[in-house]
């Protein structure tokens, strides 16, 4: 299997995609568990067995044989597998115009991807699906022009998606639909993954939104089921966690780099969280 796969190159007319393939196999969080958002576009596929997409909002897209979801940059989402045997393989990319005047397929593509909104949106298509299943084939052999294969069979996948999605209706097409209670939720994500390693209070979101502290308290419990100090933990936490399998650094300074300043509240917050030690914890799962 090639396992260092490259960022991949496709280009149809002035449209040039960078893509990057992960196959979910390497690592704890091969399956992206946590909620995460990124500045590129992602499809994810279900391989053997189903899986679901969760939104901020715990609203779950589950995707079966056939089916696929595209995740527009900015979105918060984790994705889970439905049992064991679940296997994914996820297509990240992102698209820019060459300088050719006579060509206008870049226009064309990024009309119909933008249509997508700020959510996850899944789609059903029988020949996209075996576009994919071919490429994950291919990827896991060594045969000869295995390379220029996989990028012949990358321009087929996003030709394809974007004919899939022009069938789509339109009242599909444009399923989200801006409005104060969903920019809120965006603005609250967005503030906890700048400043959770800062010393921020609730105290200063209600400054930051010109509310008060009361109703703060209950836009948090209303969009995200939990109170300011329990998400900035979870965020906190989740980062230590990341931090412990791909670093080497001492879990005194990990403890600092996410904004405690106190390494026994940290201990103790981590072992509430994950049932044992940040020790224990690295020594269990680095480099799996």
């Amino acid at each position: 299997m090639k396992k260092n796969l490259p960022f991949l190159e496709t280009v149809i007319g002035d449209l040039k995609i960078f893509s990057v393939l992960d196959m979910g196999f390497f690592g704890i969080f091969a399956m992206s568990e946590e909620l995460h958002s990124h500045c590129y576009y992602e499809l994810l596929f279900p391989i053997n067995e189903g899986i679901f997409v969760e939104m901020v909002r715990g609203e779950r897209i589950l995707l079966e044989m056939n089916e696929f979801c595209l995740v527009p940059p900015d979105a918060y989402h984790s994705v889970h597998k439905v049992n064991g045997n679940s296997k994914k393989l996820a297509i990240r990319f992102c698209c820019e115009k060459l300088p050719k005047e006579l060509s206008s397929v870049f226009e064309s593509f990024d009309n119909c991807i933008s249509r997508v909104g700020r959510e996850p949106y899944s789609f059903e298509d029988e020949k996209l699906y075996s576009l994919v299943l071919l490429l994950y084939q291919e990827i896991q052999q060594e045969h000869i022009f295995a390379d220029e294969y996989i990028k012949s069979i990358m321009a087929q996948i996003y030709i394809r998606l974007v004919r899939c999605m022009e069938k789509a209706t339109v009242a599909q097409q444009n399923n989200y639909q801006p409005d104060e209670k969903k920019q809120r939720i965006c603005w609250i994500e967005n503030y906890f993954e700048l400043y959770f390693d800062k010393p921020i209070t609730e105290d200063h979101m209600a400054k930051e939104m010109n509310l008060s502290k009361r109703q703060v308290s209950r836009v948090l419990r209303e969009s995200f089921g939990s109170s300011f100090r329990q998400i900035l933990i979870e965020k906190r936490l989740h980062r230590a966690a990341q931090l412990l399998l791909s670093t080497n650094l001492p879990i005194d300074k990990i403890a600092e780099t996410v904004g405690y300043s106190s390494i026994s509240g940290f201990y103790f917050s981590f072992s509430q969280k994950f049932g044992i030690s940040a020790g224990e914890y690295r020594k269990k799962f680095f480099n799996i």
